[in-house]
C-alpha cells in the first residue's frame, strides 16, 4: 500500500463553502466589528467616494465617471489588502489560501473589464463591486478577536487568573 491510498479525499467547495459561510455569519451580531466596518472601511477608505458622491450632488448633470473611477480604486485597495491577510494570517487552511489567491487575480480582471464600461450601467457593475470587496473584507477579518466586542479577561494577564504566577518573588520585598 503506498502513501497516496492513505491520504483522505476532501472536497475542497465544500469546505470552502462551509469556510465563508461560518466567517460571513459570525462577526453578524458584533457591534464592535460594524463600527470598525462602517468608520474604517467605509468612511475612511472610502473617502474617494464620498468626496466625488458630494461633487455629484453639488453638480449639474449625470456625469457618473469620476464617481466610478473613486469606486474602483477603491475595490481593488479594499480587495488587495484583504486577501493578502488572509495569505499571511492563514497557513492551515488551502482552500482559504486559494480563495484569496481567486480574489486577488479575480480583482484586477474585474477592474479592467469595469474600467470599460461607461455609463449607468457602469456606475452600478463598479458599486457591486465595491460591495463585494467589503464582502472579502468581512472575510479577512471575521476570526479577527480585537473586533469582537467580548474580551477575554486573561488576555491582559497572559494567564488564568486561578493560577499562581510563574517565577518567584525571591529577593523581592512583597
Amino acid at each position: 500500500m503506498n502513501d497516496k491510498e492513505n491520504i483522505k479525499a476532501s472536497n475542497g467547495f465544500s469546505t470552502i463553502k462551509q469556510e465563508l459561510i461560518r466567517r460571513t455569519q459570525k462577526p453578524l451580531q458584533q457591534f464592535t466589528f460594524w463600527v470598525y466596518m462602517i468608520t474604517a472601511v467605509g468612511l475612511l477608505g472610502g473617502a474617494g467616494v464620498w468626496y466625488e458622491l458630494v461633487m455629484l450632488a453639488n453638480q449639474e448633470g449625470q456625469d457618473y465617471s469620476a464617481l466610478k473611477v473613486a469606486l474602483l480604486t477603491f475595490s481593488p485597495a479594499v480587495i488587495g489588502a484583504s486577501s493578502l491577510s488572509m495569505v499571511f494570517e492563514n497557513q492551515k487552511s488551502r482552500e482559504l489560501l486559494a480563495f484569496s489567491v481567486l480574489c486577488l487575480v479575480g480583482m484586477f480582471f474585474i477592474f479592467l473589464l469595469l474600467s470599460n464600461i461607461n455609463g449607468f450601467f457602469g456606475l452600478v457593475l463598479s458599486v457591486i463591486f465595491a460591495l463585494l470587496s467589503v464582502w472579502v473584507w468581512w472575510i479577512a477579518n471575521s476570526d479577527n478577536q480585537g473586533l469582537y466586542d467580548d474580551i477575554n479577561p486573561i488576555d491582559s494577564v497572559g494567564g488564568s487568573l486561578s493560577e499562581p504566577p510563574q517565577g518567584s518573588t525571591e529577593g523581592w520585598d512583597v
